[in-house]
């Protein structure tokens, strides 16, 4: 057996092995030294480089919200936070990967590459799930909870973090790969309940919502996910594929075998998904909706007792479709208003994400303002609809990527975002705002938190092939005019017509014919 190919199945084993994640199980023994860099990072090979970051944290932190920083790095937690100057309280030396390698220790290739160096350009097509057929949803059902059930636990979260003023560092636990992505979650958003609103005097603290990087956030923690999928079936073509809700249609992927009952007005207990109980974790919002900041706060013991996965379904209130061509006439992706980069914005994102009020006739946007100009009024559009309407695990934002459907939810406000980037090219000429000025982890150069490998929103503000991936269809294949207050024109170029509008514009085109 010659060389090169001993070295490719070495690539493809090791791809198997250690593809993405927070932090791989191998850095548990090295928290000590602040160094994760598993396999001295491949330098043998030319793949990348054991590299020092904290000057590069250092200089992101120094651009944040110096309000949300002092929440952060002051007395308000007994605790020191390891989203701080991400990830350096952790690890201060990691892998830093030569192109086109990509991974904790650059073993694998970067998003839409492939082969054993990596020169092969590689795409996938995420599929609409309601369209696929029985026995390839079933499949996706399956990777789902392979992922996270297996017992193979290749990811390390942090356990605990250390008090203020102490020189311990903190602990760590191992993980599966489904569980993995739950942790992340919690973790971007622990702040996010209604007793952290509080004791933050009214401010936000979230590296994932509520501000510019919504959107790429969740792009390259759907595309961590993705390549988790990929690594459970063994199948690199496997694409995560998406729910598109605007339709008003797809309840019948709502059964025991597949993504679980809707049992709109109940409170239900136990969904199951692909016919077997979903159990779950970082949760307890969802069990005492009365919990307290500090305990949201505390990192997720993965190891303790939970319950299974909890939905109390609303009557209808998914999204209306004029909500989505709302959103993508905004041509700009986010604005500033009154200094801050949050949810007050008018902008595209803060439309997607749900916290400006939409009406048929579009002659205002309601932002997000109560009667007396605090923001905390209405967040009840679009993607947060789709949250609020399934209730239990997914209606509240710290726990909400227990259910599954989380993920073909945002596959679709994915999908919306790459529509919007297609019909403004020239955003990404732009560059993804802001610069600076915005909460740690929403500027251009700043790691997502708390997300590994390190990656910057301004790297993730690019088209979909750019990291090997399109979708199965950019249009939107509803419209609805609202009534007489509706707006008058016509949809966008980004919609289809209905087949029944369709045959009617066919049928008149003939006559026409016959008396020209």
């Amino acid at each position: 057996m010659g060389f090169g190919i001993l070295f490719a199945i070495f690539v493809f084993i090791g791809n198997l092995l250690l593809v993405n994640g927070q932090f791989p199980a191998s850095c548990v023994g090295t928290v000590s030294s602040g160094v994760c860099c598993p396999n001295n990072c491949n330098a043998a090979s030319g793949r990348g480089t054991c590299t020092t970051i904290t000057n590069k944290a250092n200089s992101q932190w120094s651009n944040g919200d110096s309000t949300i920083k002092d929440l952060l790095s002051g007395a308000t937690f007994d605790e020191k936070d390891s989203r701080v100057r991400w990830p350096t309280e952790i690890f201060t030396q990691v892998c830093v990967c030569n192109d086109p390698y990509f991974g904790p220790d650059c073993s694998d290739c970067k998003f839409g590459r492939t082969g054993p160096d990596c020169l092969i350009t590689s795409t996938v097509t995420r599929p609409n799930f309601r369209k696929l057929s029985s026995d390839k949803q079933t499949r996706v059902v399956n990777a789902i909870k392979n992922a996270k059930y297996s017992s193979n636990k290749p990811w390390a979260v942090v356990l605990t973090e250390p008090k203020r003023g102490s020189s311990s560092k903190v602990t760590m636990q191992t993980v599966t790969s489904y569980d993995l992505f739950v942790y992340l979650h919690h973790m971007a958003a622990r702040e996010g309940i209604k007793n952290c609103k509080v004791k933050l005097d009214n401010n936000t603290i979230d590296f994932a919502h509520e501000g510019p990087t919504f959107l790429t956030w969740h792009r390259y923690y759907l595309l961590l996910f993705e390549r988790e999928l990929q690594n459970v079936t063994g199948d690199s073509s496997f694409a995560l594929p998406y729910w598109d809700w605007e339709t008003r249609t797809g309840k019948e992927i709502f059964t025991n075998s597949l993504f679980g009952m809707l049992s709109p007005g109940m409170l239900q207990e136990n969904v199951q998904i692909g016919g077997s109980d979903w159990k779950t974790a970082c949760d307890d919002i969802v069990r005492n909706p009365n919990v307290s900041c500090v305990k949201s706060r505390e990192s997720c013991n993965l190891q303790q007792p939970n319950v299974t996965l909890w939905r109390k379904v609303k009557d209808d209130s998914s999204p209306r479709p004029f909500e989505i061509h709302e959103a993508l006439n905004q041509s700009v992706f986010d604005n500033q208003v009154e200094g801050k980069w949050n949810k007050a914005s008018t902008g595209f994102r803060n439309i997607l994400e749900g916290f400006v009020g939409l009406s048929c006739n579009k002659s205002t946007l309601q932002t997000n303002r109560d009667d007396v100009g605090n923001l905390n009024g209405t967040h009840e559009f679009l993607h947060n609809k789709v949250h609020i309407y399934f209730g239990g695990h997914l209606g509240n934002v710290p726990s909400a990527s227990n259910d599954p459907i989380f993920f073909l939810h945002h596959a679709n406000i994915d999908r919306m975002f790459e529509m919007w980037l297609n019909k403004y090219p020239q955003s990404l000429s732009a560059g993804y705002p802001p610069v600076s000025g915005a909460h740690p982890g929403h500027n251009r150069g700043d790691w997502l938190v708390p997300l590994f490998p390190l990656v910057t929103n301004g790297e993730m503000f690019a088209r979909s092939t750019k990291f090997g991936y399109r979708y199965e269809s950019l249009e939107l294949e509803a419209y609805e005019t609202c009534g007489p207050t509706a707006d008058p024109e016509p949809p966008s170029s980004t919609t289809v017509l209905q087949p029944a509008a369709g045959l009617l514009i066919l049928v008149l085109l003939v006559i026409l014919g016959v008396f020209v």
